[in-house]
């Protein structure tokens, strides 16, 4: 692979990278598209140059965006952690960090931060709602009582 290729690819990486942290599978497949769309083709052996450069400087790193994923879940959008594992999942991440970036998440205090921002549903639409965030009845009778 040419420098001139290698540079222009590491800065479209690195200018999504700048937004927000992203999986592995997640930039392999918008490099994949970027490529099919500029009508590059790359050697794997080059696609994986590039991609041991950006885990070196810390840029890409699994366990990293499943721990950032996980907070900004329970920040902004709280889900069950059944939830949370089936995305991390489609993100390509691997059960083990998913279960490890998953310890210190509290269902309860997901729940709690849904019925503050859902105060005007009915009970049964909040509890119906609570269901298709994939939580237990269990934790849900838990906080509501």
């Amino acid at each position: 692979m040419d420098k001139e290729l290698r540079h222009k690819l590491l800065d479209y990486l690195l200018k999504i990278l700048g937004r927000r942290p992203y999986s592995i599978k997640e930039i392999e497949q918008k490099l994949t598209q970027y490529l099919y769309k500029k009508k590059i083709s790359l050697h794997p052996q080059s696609q994986a140059e590039i991609f041991d450069f950006l885990k070196e400087k810390k840029l890409l790193d699994d366990v990293e965006f499943a721990r950032w994923f996980v907070s900004q879940r329970e920040d902004f959008r709280p889900k069950s952690k059944r939830g949370i594992a089936f995305e991390l999942k489609l993100k390509g991440i691997s059960e083990e960090i998913t279960n490890e970036a998953l310890v210190n998440y509290s269902e309860e205090e997901a729940i709690r931060k849904i019925i503050a921002k859902k105060s005007f549903l009915p009970k049964e639409k909040l509890i119906s709602y609570l269901f298709q965030q994939g939580f237990s009845y269990e934790a849900i009778k838990n906080v509501i009582q």
